[in-house]
């Protein structure tokens, strides 16, 4: 499985509109979005932003869902 933290909803929703079969569960206090990503799966956490929250983040996905890789993706906040 793949593990993906991004900071804002934008950037969430954007990898969301390319996944399928995708559920979601709470865990820490985030959502987490599990599906299919090009036939693999993710699972995908928005954890809001600066070095703080996406540390959390994705210090969730690797002890809850073990990952083999994790991504950390944005756009720098260049969202406009």
């Amino acid at each position: 499985m793949i593990g993906i933290v991004t900071a804002m909803p934008e950037e969430r929703t954007a990898v969301l509109k390319a996944m399928c079969q995708v559920t979601r569960d709470r865990h820490g206090g985030l959502l987490l979005y599990r599906g299919q990503l090009a036939q693999k799966a993710v699972c995908l956490a928005e954890g809001g932003i600066g070095t703080t929250a996406a540390a959390r983040a994705a210090k969730l996905l690797l002890d809850t869902q073990r990952p083999s890789l994790l991504v950390s993706a944005g756009f720098c906040g260049a969202i406009r």
